[in-house]
């Protein structure tokens, strides 16, 4: 665990969403392959495209793929704590 607080752990939280959320402002200025993987880590680019009715495959692995993610780090945190008590 990064943290004991869970004040602490709102706002680190709240402020990485917030960093993924903005991060393809600068990829429309940098152009390229960069741009293209900023754009894909946005979420800001995969709501836009199923808030006006269209869902995606890419959209869809995108927000498992999140999902997947969120649960292996909630199984090592968990395994982490299981193996200092």
């Amino acid at each position: 665990c990064f943290t004991k607080s869970q004040t602490v752990a709102c706002v680190l939280g709240a402020i990485l969403f917030l960093l993924f959320y903005v991060i393809d402002a600068p990829a429309a200025r940098i152009g390229g392959t960069i741009a293209s993987v900023l754009s894909y880590l946005s979420p800001a680019t995969h709501v836009e495209q199923m808030l006006k009715g269209v869902v995606q495959g890419v959209d869809l692995v995108y927000f498992a793929s999140l999902l997947a993610f969120g649960i292996f780090l909630a199984n090592r945190a968990l395994d982490a704590e299981r193996y200092r008590s």
